[in-house]
C-alpha cells in the first residue's frame, strides 16, 4: 500500500492553517497550501518557480549586456518581456496562494466551530423555585 503524495488532514485547526498562510506569503507560494493538504499548492509552486526563473534569466541577460558592452542598458532590452512575464507570474502564484490560505484558515474557523457547537451540550433548565 502506497502512502499518498499529499496528506489529507482530517482536522484544520486554526493555528494550522494561520502557519500555512505564514508558510505561503513567506517562504514560497504553494508550500503550505501543500502542507495543509490542498493539490493546488503544486500548480502554485510551479508558477512561482517558473517566474523566478524567467526574472533570473532576464537579470542574466541584463548584467551580460552590460558586461559585453561596458555600461548599464538605460531599457529592459531584449529580455524584457521574459522578465515582465516572470514577475507577473510569480506574483500571481504569491496572490493565489493568499486567496488558497485564506479559504483554508475559514475552513478551519468553521469546522472549530462547529466542534464545539456539537460538544457543548445545551443548558439545563433552572430547578430552583422562588
Amino acid at each position: 500500500m502506497s502512502r499518498p503524495l499529499v496528506p489529507q488532514l482530517k482536522k484544520l485547526d486554526p493555528a494550522k492553517a494561520g502557519t500555512f498562510l505564514l508558510i505561503n506569503q513567506l517562504v514560497t507560494p504553494g508550500a503550505g497550501s501543500i502542507m495543509g493538504g490542498r493539490r493546488v499548492g503544486y500548480a502554485q509552486m510551479a508558477l512561482a518557480f517558473a517566474g523566478f526563473l524567467l526574472v533570473c534569466w532576464f537579470f542574466y541577460g541584463l548584467v551580460a549586456e552590460a558586461w559585453k558592452t561596458g555600461k548599464f542598458p538605460t531599457d529592459l532590452g531584449p529580455y524584457g518581456a521574459m522578465g515582465l512575464t516572470g514577475l507577473f507570474g510569480f506574483v500571481a502564484s504569491w496572490f493565489w496562494s493568499l486567496w488558497t490560505s485564506i479559504s483554508m484558515w475559514r475552513e478551519a474557523r468553521r469546522m472549530k466551530a462547529n466542534s464545539q457547537s456539537a460538544e457543548t451540550p445545551p443548558p439545563l433548565p433552572s430547578t430552583e423555585e422562588d
